[in-house]
């Protein structure tokens, strides 16, 4: 995930020449073409933002595991909460 997103972002910054991490529309098929994304019309674009998009729904799982594990070790200092018996089947 971090090597994809970096390559996009230093792309960004060389296609832009500055720093600044919005990738608008405007700069999308220059930054595909730039990472080796092409194809016919909007082809590259739409699959370097599917790769793109795809990565941050994956940093965003992992964010969201990372913080339910610090809950459990930090927070609740470790503690577990025990399920509750309603009957022989549940």
């Amino acid at each position: 995930c971090q090597d994809f997103l970096w390559r996009v972002r230093f792309a960004l910054h060389m296609e832009l020449r500055r720093y600044d991490n919005r990738l608008t529309f405007a700069h999308q098929a220059q930054v595909a073409e730039n990472l080796g994304y092409v194809g016919e019309g909007n082809r590259g674009v739409e699959m370097m933002m599917k790769e793109f998009y795809r990565t941050l729904r994956r940093v965003a799982e992992l964010n969201k595991m990372l913080l339910k594990l610090f809950d459990q070790a930090i927070i609740n200092g470790g503690a577990t909460e025990s399920a509750e018996i309603l009957d022989t089947d549940f």
